[in-house]
């Protein structure tokens, strides 16, 4: 693979907080999975904040950062917390990784849920679409979950035998371009960009899941649930191993870049990839490139996790991604820094899918 050209990475943007800081401990542990989004002028970065410690009550839990500048960000703490033990609920050692869309009226949520993590802390497989909705960006977010008789809610589940059996966790939401409007049977009006798994030795990829209700959810273990309908195949080859998902719409060409991660020897996250596509329903794996890696971080130089995008300018995508500040490859103490690209991004031509 080539790189993306015209990349600039502009360092840290936000960092854990130091013992004795405001919000050390909520996020004093690590800070990851950036998700930007913009409300009335500002910036929100929904982050997953690391409880200090590194032991298995350390557990990560969803947080809030607002922005004038996308360089310096006032912390707003947690919007989300953990399920109790023995509750049934499927978020009970994380509450992660929060996908947001407005529907005009309302704003919806899609956050990554776990029964599991690790001796430290950290959130483990098999991860899981929750959902939640809100009357405004910063919450406060009722979880689906903590309705009377709604405890077992998912959007959606893994599926036995399949490249997914493993994790079904959110991703991107956005409207289908295909869709023609209230009577369409064809099109569902929503599509999400999940990232799924199957089970160890694990290889990842990203789905696709469509739906006419943004706030759809039943048991999971329902017999014939009401879940949001997901495509049988991955959108690219589970051995090019990719996880989370951010999507941008280029109208001056009409292209679609998905953005994502790459995961290094089934071990952790160790570039940014792009891919372009005219159809947002079908990728090429070979019109891809490398955005983020070790040689054009300026600050990460092992680990380097999740993408996302937001148009700032006329002439400017700016991209969050979090990493280890240095050669670090573990999933504690990451910070979340910023780069840029100028617009209009082009679509990739075919090149051999090869990295060093």
């Amino acid at each position: 693979m080539n790189y993306v050209e015209g990349y600039q990475d502009h360092g840290i943007i936000i960092r854990p907080d130091k013992e004795g800081e405001p919000f050390f401990s909520v996020d004093g542990g690590g800070i990851r999975e950036a998700i930007i989004n913009r409300e009335n002028g500002k910036y929100y970065l929904f982050y997953d904040g690391a409880i200090p410690g590194a032991r298995p009550d350390s557990y990560w839990m969803a947080c809030l950062a607002e922005s004038e500048d996308l360089v310096h960000w006032k912390k707003l703490g947690r919007v989300l917390n953990v399920s109790p033990d023995g509750s049934g609920a499927l978020d009970t050692r994380t509450a992660t990784s929060p996908w947001v869309y407005f529907d005009g009226e309302r704003w919806h949520m899609y956050y990554i849920g776990s029964p599991a993590c690790s001796e430290e802390g950290v959130p483990a497989c098999p991860y899981y679409t929750l959902y939640a909705s809100a009357g405004q960006l910063t919450g406060p977010w009722k979880k689906r979950i903590d309705e009377p008789g709604k405890e077992k809610h998912v959007c959606f589940m893994t599926k036995p035998n399949s490249w997914m059996d493993f994790t079904a966790s959110a991703g991107h939401v956005l409207e289908n371009p295909n869709w023609q409007g209230p009577g369409d049977r064809e099109n569902d009006r929503y599509i999400m960009y999940f990232s799924g798994s199957c089970l160890p030795p694990m290889e990842r990829s990203l789905g696709i899941a469509t739906t006419n209700d943004l706030a759809r959810t039943d048991d999971y273990d329902a017999p014939a649930p009401n879940h949001w309908h997901i495509q049988p195949e991955p959108i690219l080859p589970p051995e090019i191993d990719l996880e989370n998902s951010s999507v941008y719409y280029e109208e001056a060409n009409g292209t679609y870049f998905l953005f994502t991660n790459h995961i290094k020897d089934n071990s952790y996250t160790d570039a940014v990839y792009v891919y372009s596509s005219k159809d947002p329903f079908h990728w090429d794996p070979a019109c891809g490139r490398i955005l983020v890696d070790a040689s054009n971080s300026t600050w990460a130089h092992g680990a380097i996790g999740m993408p996302t995008v937001i148009k700032t300018a006329p002439n400017t995508l700016s991209i969050v991604y979090d990493g280890v500040e240095g050669s670090g490859c573990g999933h504690l103490n990451r910070c979340i820094g910023l780069g840029t690209l100028p617009l209009p991004l082009k679509p990739f031509e075919k090149i051999p899918l090869e990295r060093d």
